[in-house]
């Protein structure tokens, strides 16, 4: 997994935080280090809009201070019961003090939080025979918000890339994205740590790998001709050297809640759920209105749709329901699916996701016309913020294939006959994509066709004119 890929799930909230009245951040630990900036963006940005509705005399409590001697004796006490190595050193130290004291309120949130995934955590890491202290590591990634996601792709609890997700058979499609699903990505994200270990040999150089990557991870050990983490720890990316003492200092300040005086926000109740299994489309929205409840918790508690839409793939597919409107969705299953069905008559549709590599000259529309997409799919994919390119950028691409290749569903069907002469413009339609249909045809033998046609705003509806 992509160092980046989690660090930038930690950015916009500096200037929220520099509000709260926790003091400063220990010297030794600058402000805009890897971590903490993620650390703010990922859990302020997550959280803030929840914490504005609680009274802040629920964590005004002055921070607890320990001394130095302390916090080393209970590491040492911590360290004799999990077989990962707890070191006491400045860099623990120092984000022990971050926890305790700048991010009260967001441990107040995860202690709320962790009874809905520690249980799920536990269990997992006890089937593969690993260390449950390693529950911990989703509270560092993704400030356990199974909706998380970075701006370099990585999603889920375990802040997943896809490409990492796919090897240990995790679906990531047009609706479904199954890295968002606590236990599927759970499921995944153990096995991966696994497989590091197995590697390495060690807890701290498997958590290291985790977040940079086996490749940035050997290229240190290389490079410093030493095998412990915190030997080769200075030729590691700069995210890194903090990542692996966030997660000591994380189950160290969480092991200890109640001597430093944090508890779960009542404020903040995990839903609890049940699950049932559909076998054909549902429509969160509709399926919400049956059950009165608000279409954002059912988006909430099934985070893996990722359009609100459970889809008709003749398999039987898992939703999960606020455990109080089980019996109203029985009652009303046959209306759901009717009306469901009756909104979404198009055909299903798959996704394949594509790499491309950026080349000199190479811009946005190119790129989006070369694969059927456009310029506003392929910011999304990516999250980017500007139009320009770096040569040599590698961007995810994904081609929708249904009925007919590389279109986007579409309740408009075109009459397939043997001669046709125009083409009906569907939505989502590019010139390449209409070209690439009729063999023979460019996209420039179309605009010759079509002088008057504006080939970046194609019409859904319009007929354009082929041979």
């Amino acid at each position: 997994m992509n160092l980046p890929s989690r660090l930038v799930l930690l950015q916009p909230i500096l200037i929220f935080v520099s509000s709260l009245s926790f003091g400063q951040i220990d010297s030794n630990l600058r402000q805009d280090d890897p971590v903490l900036v993620a650390l703010d963006s990922m859990w302020c940005e997550r959280l803030s809009s929840s914490l504005d509705s609680v009274s802040d005399t629920v964590f005004e409590q002055t921070a607890i201070h320990y001394p130095d001697s302390v916090h080393k004796k209970w590491i040492f006490a911590l360290d004799q019961h999990t077989p990962i190595s707890l070191a006491y050193n400045a860099e623990v130290i120092n984000f022990i003090n971050v926890y305790s004291k700048k991010y009260r309120k967001h441990l107040c949130k995860m202690l709320a939080r962790s009874p809905q995934y520690f249980n799920l955590f536990e269990e997992e890491l006890e089937r593969q025979q690993m260390p449950l202290e390693l529950k911990y590591l989703p509270v560092v990634e993704s400030a356990l918000n199974p909706q998380a996601r970075s701006r370099m792709g990585a999603g889920g609890l375990w802040q997943l890339m896809p490409g990492t997700a796919k090897l240990y058979g995790v679906k990531i499609g047009s609706y479904v994205d199954e890295r968002f699903d606590p236990q599927i990505s759970t499921e995944a994200g153990v096995r991966y740590l696994r497989f590091l270990h197995r590697m390495y040999k060690d807890w701290l150089l498997a958590i290291a790998a985790y977040n940079c990557g086996p490749g940035n991870l050997n290229k240190a050990m290389r490079r410093s001709g030493k095998k412990t983490y915190w030997e080769i720890r200075p030729y590691l990316p700069r995210e890194t050297r903090s990542y692996v003492p966030a997660f000591i200092a994380v189950y160290y300040t969480l092991e200890h809640a109640d001597k430093f005086q944090l508890r779960p926000d009542t404020s903040f109740a995990a839903i609890q759920i049940d699950t049932v299994h559909v076998s054909q489309r549902v429509d969160l929205k509709i399926a919400a209105k049956h059950l009165q409840v608000d279409t954002e918790v059912l988006a909430q508690v099934n985070p893996m749709y990722k359009l609100n839409i459970v889809p008709d793939i003749k398999e039987s597919m898992a939703i999960s329901l606020p455990i109080t409107t089980v019996g109203a969705f029985l009652l009303h299953e046959d209306s759901i699916y009717s009306q469901s069905a009756l909104k979404y008559d198009e055909k299903e549709i798959e996704v394949k996701a594509v790499t491309h590599t950026v080349r000199r000259g190479e811009c946005l529309g190119v790129i989006a016309d070369k694969y059927g997409c456009r310029v506003s799919d392929l910011k999304r994919w990516n999250n980017l913020r500007s139009d320009r390119l770096r040569t040599g950028r590698r961007l995810h691409v994904r081609e929708y294939y249904g009925s007919t290749a590389s279109s986007r569903p579409s309740k408009t069907k075109r009459k397939q006959t043997s001669g046709d002469k125009y083409y009906r413009v569907r939505r989502g339609d590019t010139l390449w994509d209409i070209a690439r249909k009729y063999p023979g045809i460019s996209t420039r033998d179309i605009l010759k066709l079509n002088p008057s046609l504006n080939a970046k705003r194609l019409k859904p509806g319009k007929r354009i004119k082929i041979n």
